[in-house]
């Protein structure tokens, strides 16, 4: 679990100044809370559904595959709301926000699969041939 943490932050420590360099150097947005705020989620939601799913690892491996689906569903559609509330809101350019958002939904799922791919293969016991 040390190192699944170790390479969130490092991932967060990457992706938030070239984030901000992005926006606010390359296209002149400015990179309010709005956007703090973008990161935090991505990174909570990431927290969340590795612990939870650490969890579901010890039971049934049918059990597993529910939980994993079910997360990454509702992880999918509080995202969805999210994205829509703060563009209704009134953000100042909400067509950048929106392809920031999405690239960062997709950067921190395919992190986030990858890391519980990488706890569901070290729980299973080796076999000895």
């Amino acid at each position: 679990m040390v190192a699944f943490l170790f390479r969130l932050l490092a991932m967060v420590v990457l992706l938030l100044p070239l984030d901000y360099f992005i926006l606010d150097e390359l296209l002149n947005v400015p990179f309010g809370t709005v956007y703090y705020f973008t990161f935090f989620y991505f990174v909570g939601a990431v927290l969340f559904i590795q612990f939870y799913l650490n969890s579901s690892l010890k039971k049934r491996p049918q059990q597993f595959i529910w939980s994993f689906m079910g997360a990454l569903g509702l992880k999918m559609f509080l995202s969805l709301l999210i994205l829509l509330i703060v563009i209704y809101a009134g953000i100042a350019d909400p067509k950048t926000y929106g392809i920031n958002y999405i690239s960062l939904y997709m950067i921190f799922s395919v992190f986030s699969v990858i890391q519980i791919l990488k706890a569901q293969r070290a729980s299973i016991p080796k076999q000895e041939d």
